[in-house]
């Protein structure tokens, strides 16, 4: 935990760290929204029909929107595990001895 200059602010996680977990959780709901038009709900329940919708029942745009989020969500991913392979930092893994101090 490090607190910053003006001693108000706690920074808990670094910048990258916040980049990358804010690009998986984004590039996780644009893939979800993406497949969900990518089925002729759009323009069944007339979501396309909304403003600034108009795009959401063309088939080859939400495609072209998944294959760009499975792009993002597969960098980010294999950044975040690569970077902490470097460092080695496999705090997530239980050592020996960890459920007696539990």
């Amino acid at each position: 935990m490090k607190k910053d200059n003006n001693d108000s602010t706690i920074i808990r996680h670094s910048l990258q760290n916040r980049i990358t977990h804010w690009g998986i959780a984004l590039s996780t709901f644009s893939l979800i929204i993406s497949w969900i038009f990518q089925l002729p709900i759009a323009k069944r329940y007339m979501i396309n029909e909304l403003p600034l919708l108009a795009w959401s029942a063309d088939y080859h745009i939400s495609l072209v929107m998944h294959y760009v989020g499975a792009f993002f969500l597969v960098f980010f991913v294999a950044f975040h595990l690569y970077f902490h392979i470097v460092r080695k930092e496999f705090d997530i893994f239980p050592k020996k001895g960890d459920t007696k101090k539990a």
